[in-house]
């Protein structure tokens, strides 16, 4: 309580020594040309003057200190509230949150995946990156090679919808296949390459007409169905080193793969 008034007088009173100073010194001026004063006097006057100069410039520093005390206070209170009311499990997704491909990919002029079979990518949405080459947009795409170990592999523990190596080297092999029938209409637009190695996520990247890039990172997990499988989104605009990070990872991959010709695979209906 005893805290609260000291910075109401503070606050409120706080030209008042100011006030006070120039009274004075208007009063000394006029008792200077309107009497003689002994010297004693004008200093005693002097003194008074000086002294609340003093207190005035001693209580604008306290009215400072106390709004950067309280601009503090504000500020520590806003990182608390922060604090309490965010969750690292703000920051994840599942596909079930996801816009529409079409809306997550319009206006897009450039387009990156890296995936394992992208087996759904390439039977549903075909006519949407038909639509994108049509408009110029630039896609690279990058698979599990089917004759991989690593194939094999993510097909007994990552992939939850089967585990039979045999279908998914299938599912891979026509979505190569699908794809390779959109390369021969823009064989400058879009490239398909194959991998060696699953890294521990898959990347989406899309660049738009507005300089404005996202990454869609999403995280694989041990035979978790697919819309059940956590994903996070990194903008260069608001995340610029982490999307440097994961923009500079897919660069890698794409240097360290190869491209994959099947040219007898029929593609799965």
């Amino acid at each position: 309580m005893t805290n609260k008034i000291y910075k109401w007088i503070i606050r409120h009173l706080s030209v008042l020594p100011a006030v006070a100073t120039v009274i004075t010194s208007v009063i000394f001026l006029m008792k200077v040309r309107s009497s003689d004063l002994s010297a004693s006097q004008i200093l005693s006057w002097i003194l008074v003057v000086v002294s609340m100069l003093a207190t005035s410039m001693l209580i604008d520093r306290l009215v400072r200190l106390d709004k950067i005390e309280s601009n503090t206070q504000d500020s520590l209170d806003l990182i608390r509230d922060f604090s309490r009311s965010s969750r690292i499990s703000d920051i994840f997704r599942t596909r079930k949150d996801l816009q529409p491909l079409e809306e997550r990919l319009r206006g897009a002029q450039s387009v990156y995946i890296i995936g394992g079979s992208l087996f759904r990518l390439s039977s549903e949405y075909t006519s949407t990156f038909e639509k994108l080459l049509n408009e110029n947009c630039k896609i690279r795409l990058l698979l599990l090679n089917p004759d991989s170990f690593i194939a094999e592999q993510t097909a007994k523990n990552i992939v939850y919808e089967i585990d039979d190596y045999s279908v998914y080297r299938t599912y891979i092999l026509s979505s190569i296949s699908n794809f390779s029938k959109l390369k021969k209409k823009h064989p400058n637009l879009i490239d398909i390459r194959v991998m060696d190695y699953l890294p521990s996520y898959s990347l989406f990247g899309v660049g738009k007409s507005n300089s404005e890039f996202s990454v869609m990172v999403e995280l694989y997990s041990n035979n978790i169905p697919a819309r059940d499988r956590l994903h996070f989104n990194v903008l260069s605009k608001n995340d610029k080193d982490l999307f440097i990070f994961f923009n500079d990872q897919f660069e890698k991959f794409w240097s360290e793969s190869q491209e994959y010709n099947a040219p007898n695979t029929t593609p799965l209906s």
